[in-house]
């Protein structure tokens, strides 16, 4: 004997191992095999999404360290001298 359910959409009694409504269309429940191509796709796609951002905070570091050198050299060349002793 199959287990049955009834159909959210319709009303209609289904058996509980149905993805969808014979009656009306309606999707039960997700196929397993589907569920899992959408995961592996949306890991993926984050894993992608992640090295991409690693991968410009990288960049955005080494600007930085470039923009802070010539700031520091900047900084120097405008800072006062102390007088010289030779006087």
């Amino acid at each position: 004997m199959n287990f049955v359910s009834v159909c959210k959409n319709c009303g209609r009694t289904i058996e509980q191992d149905f993805f969808y409504c014979p009656w009306c269309g309606f999707q039960k429940k997700e196929p397993a095999l589907e569920n899992k191509l959408k995961n592996a796709v949306f890991n993926e796609l984050e894993s992608k999404q992640v090295s991409g951002l690693e991968k410009k905070i990288g960049e955005l570091k080494e600007r930085l360290d470039e923009l802070e050198k010539d700031f520091s050299s900047f900084v120097a060349d405008f800072s006062p001298q102390p007088p010289s002793s030779d006087s």
